[in-house]
């Protein structure tokens, strides 16, 4: 299994971690939260080991994954500052595909996608990095959806 490290530890970061359990390739080590008074909680039985302070030991200890579990509600701006961060570090951003999502084999999807349950990808679809197709979202034939966009 793929050690992975999730960063947020929020509602959406409970959504990313049942995804990526479904997959059944990763192991998640923990999660990283700027709020440090979430510091040894547990988010769905995992456990925040910190802030983003600590990833460079994570770097040091063989993590080289990530999944972003900050959501988008309104403003994507943090979701997409947080991306940058953790690539820039040199973190590989896992896809967190929902086994329940309908994704056409001729849609071309970006780097670290969060597709959701439910969620139908169709035919020729262009999905941008950094984005989250929510739980029963529809992305129709032929669109095209910037980096760091929730649907």
């Amino acid at each position: 299994m793929i050690p992975v490290v999730g960063f947020g530890a929020g509602g959406h970061a409970s959504v990313v971690i049942e995804i990526i359990r479904c997959l059944r390739e990763y192991e998640i080590v923990g999660l990283l939260e700027t709020q440090k008074e979430l510091k040894d909680t547990r988010v769905l039985g995992v456990e925040v080991l910190g802030d983003d302070s600590l990833m460079a030991e994570l770097k040091g200890r063989g993590i080289n994954h990530a999944f972003i579990g900050l959501g988008a509600v309104g403003d994507a701006k943090p979701r997409r500052q947080l991306y940058e961060k953790v690539t820039g570090f040199g973190f590989e951003i896992v896809p967190a595909l929902h086994p329940a999502a309908v994704i056409s084999a001729s849609a071309k999807i970006g780097a670290g996608p969060t597709i959701m349950a439910g969620a139908i990808v169709n035919a020729n679809a262009v999905i941008g990095n950094n984005v989250i197709v929510n739980t029963g979202a529809i992305v129709e034939h032929d669109c095209v959806i910037g980096d760091h966009s929730h649907i």
